[in-house]
């Protein structure tokens, strides 16, 4: 603690002192020179201490903030699809995946198996792993409209949802903002469902579903669970013709405010375009870029979250508290990441 805080009671402090002096009068002394005269010096130290702290975190500028990144989950079937905060993370995971039987059965005759569909491990992460690693064979059976035949699958690592958080890292350097590390633990809870062998299978016949028997585990693996954040991909055209940068070999386009609607936040993906800044003004987002002429823009809209808990699975965010030390660091560690790139 120290002596220029909220915490610190210098009164109490000089009071604490002089009883530690046994003579009467120089305890009498002590309190009058140090009760009356050191406070007021003290008290000006105090307010020329909090007056230089003031300006420096007046000079440190806020850096810009990435947007929050939630995350959650949620059955297929309960599922709301004018949901306006949380969206899948794979649009395709409320569909129907349509399984190719002459795919499966090619990949399996030539012993590398073929992915069939992720799925959600609700025990421990660990025991997870260990799953993964022994890679337990188990039993179940291939349907068509005509036939049922024994198949063998076994469980592999899922990716595909973390290669998509692993994304936006490289998306929040190119919009020239520090990097904040996304809170998703259900992603680690995912694997790939691999079906391995196939017996008697004719590759003509249309595969209509995939029955696991997932032994001792079948209460917590769940075929149906799908991962959600609070992002939905967005397109916006360059709403006026390109102008060009001093440097005559770049162009800025400019987005005008009218085309984001309000209350959600923005972030450029990945483009075609070799993307030299990209900046907020007054609402309007512009890109200085290498394309002269207008473009259509892929944009990940962010929505806010309100909700802790929803579809009856915790909600996880990453934000985060303002501090000196953070501002003063965020916009150093942005500008050696673009240095980098």
């Amino acid at each position: 603690m120290g002596i220029f805080t909220d915490e610190f009671d210098l009164t109490g402090y000089v009071k604490q002192q002089a009883m530690k002096i046994d003579d009467l009068e120089n305890r009498e002394l002590f309190r009058n020179i140090i009760g009356d005269m050191f406070s007021q010096l003290y008290q000006h130290m105090y307010a020329e201490y909090h007056g230089l702290e003031q300006r420096m975190l007046a000079e440190v500028p806020h850096p810009a903030e990435a947007p929050d990144i939630m995350t959650g989950l949620c059955r297929r079937r309960d599922y709301d699809r004018t949901d306006k905060e949380l969206y899948p993370m794979d649009a395709v995971d409320l569909l129907k995946k349509e399984i190719p039987a002459a795919d499966v059965l090619e990949h399996v005759q030539q012993g590398k198996g073929y992915a069939l569909f992720p799925v959600f491990f609700a025990g421990e992460t660990s025991e997870l792993q260990n799953l993964l690693r022994q890679r337990r064979k188990f039993s179940g059976t291939v349907k068509s409209d005509y036939c049922e035949v024994a198949a063998t699958f076994e469980l592999r690592p899922c990716r595909r949802y973390l290669q998509q958080i692993e994304a936006l890292y490289d998306v929040t350097g190119q919009n020239g903002l520090p990097w904040r590390s996304v809170l998703s633990p259900y992603l680690y809870k995912y694997a790939e469902v691999w079906i391995t062998s196939l017996e008697n299978w004719d590759g003509d016949q249309a595969i209509e579903r995939v029955i696991l028997d997932y032994a001792e585990f079948r209460d917590v693996i769940h075929e149906d669970m799908v991962p959600l954040w609070n992002i939905q991909p967005w397109k916006a055209h360059t709403s006026c013709y390109p102008e060009p940068c001093m440097d005559r070999t770049s162009y800025e386009h400019r987005l005008y405010a009218s085309q984001f609607p309000d209350a959600c936040q923005y972030l450029l993906a990945s483009s075609d375009a070799e993307i030299r800044s990209v900046r907020w003004q007054g609402g309007d987002l512009i890109i200085s870029c290498d394309q002269q002429e207008a473009e259509d823009w892929p944009l990940l809209r962010l929505y806010p979250v309100s909700s802790s808990e929803k579809y009856g699975y915790r909600v996880y965010g990453n934000q985060h508290n303002q501090s000196f030390a953070r501002n003063l660091l965020a916009p150093m560690a942005s500008v050696l990441r673009r240095g980098q790139r």
